[in-house]
């Protein structure tokens, strides 16, 4: 889950190309008493609605839990609800598309509704239907607590249910997320208790040996039980569930934070499943690509959403502040261009936190040197063009941009090769194309992209990213960017 691994992850969740056997898609509600009418365009997998105390969070989480499985919501949740409706439409792999629609005041109303609003009912009769979970990270891991805390004789309760050692893999993925170090996690599932779970037909106890230190889950702290617990209730849902989390970082720590969300993409990602998380945490949202997020606010006592909010937005709601990840050294503001255009699409969740500064090929080394003399906070590194490979093989922190060829070189052949693709692009005609092309033959590499810009009369990082996504049709040109940008993050890695 680090590094480079995490960054595929990342990129994966927002691809149009991955295909999902449950998606939600559309999240909404009127009429809720404090809420404005609300509605949400998921745009991937993971949706993360952010926002300060009391602005609304839980509610809404709660209205989508009343269309996806009315039996969970609690009474007070319920009160809270009652005088308006809410709806949630997905699509799944073998039904198509669906909207459930519940009606949160009188349920005889609810045809009427649903044909006032051209919202269709859900039909569960011929539909096949996904686990639907609700997980509250700050109430149930202290129900959790509390009930092997007032057991009398845990040893013989463990003992009964037949404590095991989880497997080098499960622990390693704990010890990831938790951000410490095990030498054993054992763990027992226990059934006919009093504490529920939604979901699960039982509870979880962990006991662990880290150093020279032995405990169980009646003595540890609140975070890391925590995060034992959402690790094994999120492996434990079957594949194409739906989970709503509410608060995941209740009591951890930033880093177990970050952490987290790369554990949860993950099983998005292998077991196809779909969460809805409620948050305040600036390191989750930080972590979370920008069309994921939602931030909902008050305004004159209703709840308000913005998708995809700025950062500005999100500093003023939630504290979200700007965190580099490192310093990019290029040759020059095409280098520039276009690795940002790269790292936007291969590796969204770091880009914006990337700066690319173009200090000319002989600065980029000494540049390095002087940021290590001066110790600078965040890293910087070096990405030399690709016509210096021979030259700048041996210089540490670096790599480079795609091909062996400077940029310009491989995106003229690529506008030559396929002119009408190009004209396509830019919105112009075959021909035009084809004749700016034509009285552009011979000129130096730079001036032909400089006097390209200026013909087509497009700014840099448009004409930059046109002429990118031209040249990445090729299968083999997008293995070399995907390398490209690979590199980067690594070398980007605390």
């Amino acid at each position: 889950m680090m590094g480079v691994e995490a960054e595929r992850l990342w990129t994966r969740l927002v691809s149009p190309d991955v295909k999902r056997p449950v998606e939600l898609k559309v999240i909404g509600c009127r009429d809720v008493t404090g809420m404005g009418p609300i509605e949400i365009q998921t745009q991937s997998p993971l949706t993360v609605i952010c926002g300060a105390n009391g602005v609304g969070k839980s509610t809404l989480l709660a209205a989508l839990l009343a269309c996806l499985d009315g039996s969970q919501v609690s009474d007070h949740a319920r009160a809270q609800l009652r005088g308006g409706f809410a709806y949630a439409s997905m699509v799944t792999d073998t039904d198509g598309y669906h909207t459930r629609l519940a009606w949160l005041s009188d349920e005889s109303s609810n045809a009427a509704v649903a044909q006032e609003s051209a919202i269709p009912v859900f039909d569960t009769a011929d539909t096949q239907e996904p686990t639907i979970a609700m997980f509250d990270a700050a109430s149930d891991t202290q129900r959790v607590r509390d009930f092997f805390r007032g057991q009398p004789n845990i040893d013989d309760l463990i003992t009964e249910a037949g404590l095991h050692a989880l497997s080098d893999a499960e622990r390693n993925t704990i010890a990831y997320v938790v951000a410490r170090d095990y030498n054993v996690i054992e763990q027992v599932e226990i059934t006919d208790v009093g504490v529920k779970l939604s979901g699960a037909d039982a509870i979880p106890y962990f006991r662990v040996t880290s150093g020279s230190a032995s405990y169980g889950s009646e003595t540890m702290g609140l975070g890391e039980l925590a995060l034992h617990l959402l690790v094994w209730y999120v492996r434990r849902l079957p594949a194409k569930s739906v989970l709503l989390l509410e608060e995941p970082e209740s009591f951890i720590s930033p880093i177990s934070q970050v952490h987290l969300a790369n554990f949860l993409v993950e099983q998005i990602d292998r077991r196809k499943i779909s969460i809805v998380l409620t948050t305040h945490s600036p390191a989750i949202v930080a972590r979370s690509p920008r069309s994921s997020v939602v931030l909902a606010v008050r305004h004159n006592g209703q709840t308000i959403v913005r998708q995809a909010p700025t950062d500005v937005q999100l500093a003023d709601a939630i504290g979200l502040k700007k965190v580099w990840a490192g310093v990019a050294l290029v040759e020059d503001r095409n280098a520039a261009d276009m690795l940002q255009v790269l790292l936007n699409k291969f590796a969204p969740s770091i880009a914006a936190s990337v700066l690319i500064s173009p200090v000319g090929a002989e600065g980029i080394g000494g540049s390095i040197a002087h940021a290590v003399s001066r110790q600078d906070s965040f890293k910087h590194i070096g990405v030399y063009d690709g016509d210096q490979r021979v030259r700048r093989a041996n210089v540490e922190s670096t790599t480079f941009l795609p091909t062996q060829m400077a940029p310009e070189a491989f995106l003229r052949a690529a506008a030559n090769d396929n002119p009408l693709a190009l004209a396509l692009a830019l919105g112009f005609a075959r021909e035009d194309v084809q004749i700016i092309l034509g009285n552009l033959e011979g000129r130096d590499l730079h001036d032909w992209y400089e006097e390209l810009r200026k013909q087509i009369r497009w700014p840099h990082m448009q004409l930059m990213q046109a002429l990118l996504e031209l040249w990445l049709q090729n299968p083999d040109n997008e293995a070399q960017a995907r390398t490209c940008v690979a590199s980067v993050c690594s070398l980007l890695e605390p």
